[in-house]
Parts: structure tokens; sequence; C-alpha cells
């Protein structure tokens, strides 16, 4: 019997997580893809691994939360750069109103 591959996005329902974090799971190895070129997909026996790794459910859990906290900081890292950036902006037209 044929098992169902699963894309990305489905993945990320069935595991109520981001696609962002189904697509670190797999470039992690910790979710494994089926070896089609694209779209990523995903096995239901490489999911149900996932969810069955009940020893390793902690670790699971941490490696997502180490996940999400990553997203978290390059999206903070983005929104300073854009405030440099703004701010960098506004000193320019400040300098250039005193000249």
């Amino acid at each position: 019997m044929e098992s169902k591959a699963f894309t990305v996005k489905e993945v990320a329902k069935i595991l109520n997580l981001s696609e962002y974090t189904v697509r670190e799971l797999i470039h992690q190895g910790k979710l494994k893809k089926l070896n089609i070129d694209k779209p990523i997909r995903v096995s239901q026996s490489a999911i149900d691994k996932l969810l069955d790794l009940d020893t390793n459910k902690s670790q699971v859990s941490n490696q997502i939360d180490i996940v999400l906290k990553k997203k978290e900081v390059l999206d903070l890292i983005s929104t300073i750069t854009s405030l440099q950036s703004m701010t960098n902006q506004i000193l320019i037209m400040l300098q250039n109103k005193l000249k």
C-alpha cells in the first residue's frame, strides 16, 4: 500500500507548526523528506516517526522551540536593521535641512 506524500503546508497543519518550522525540521534532518526534487514532500511514515518519538518528545519539543526562537531572533534583526536604515535616512534629511 502506497503511503500518502504531504506538502510542507499539509505537514505544518498536521503538526500544528509553521511552514518555516517544518522546513527547518527537514533541513536539520529531524523530519525526513521524500527523494523528490520539487515541491518538498514528506511521507506519512516520516510524520509518524516524528510523532512516535515518545522518549525524545521533549528533545523534539526543545528543537522546535530553538527553531522558533531562531526565527524570532532573525525577525528582530530584520526589524533593527530597518530601524537603523530609517534613522540614517532621517539624519541625512535633517542634515540637508540644516545646510
